[in-house]
């Protein structure tokens, strides 16, 4: 007894070939394209590369926060962490700092960085610019100090 038996044509076969790889290619890029950060700027290099000149000292008296940018590159704002039952919570504060090069400022945190806790801890934060030339708001976290 002989059946009679069909498979595909070659032409689909290869239709269906092409049209798996598509799909493969497309969920990959969709993929990498999710696990790549964009790449903010800041004097035309990477804002990583900013951070690593930053240089700051901080020193908290009372509700006062005297803050000394010894680096080479201005700071735009500051992030305070505080510290309550042994959580460390970042606040932002609500208004720029404008700490120019090898210039120093005084805040008061409670109206600028207002927060509960005590403050612990320091980090500036860099104005750069994304790929469309808008700025963008960069906290050097490697740069975060204790207040002395």
């Amino acid at each position: 007894m002989r059946m009679n038996k069909k498979g595909i044509s070659p032409v689909v076969a290869t239709v269906l070939l092409i049209s798996i790889v598509i799909v493969l290619g497309a969920i990959i890029f969709i993929w990498a394209m999710s696990s790549i950060k964009e790449q903010y700027t800041k004097f035309d290099s990477p804002i990583e590369d900013a951070c690593d000149k930053v240089s700051m000292s901080a020193s908290l008296d009372g509700n006062s926060l005297q803050l000394n940018n010894e680096g080479s590159v201005p700071v735009y704002k500051i992030n305070l962490f505080y510290s309550s039952g042994g959580d460390k919570t970042p606040v932002s504060c609500s208004t720029p700092v404008s700490l120019a090069t090898a210039g120093s400022k005084e805040i008061n945190i409670n109206s600028n960085c207002p927060g509960t806790g005590t403050p612990v801890s320091v980090a500036p934060v860099l104005l750069g610019e994304n790929s469309d030339g808008n700025p963008v708001e960069y906290v050097c976290e490697n740069k975060e100090i204790d207040i002395a």
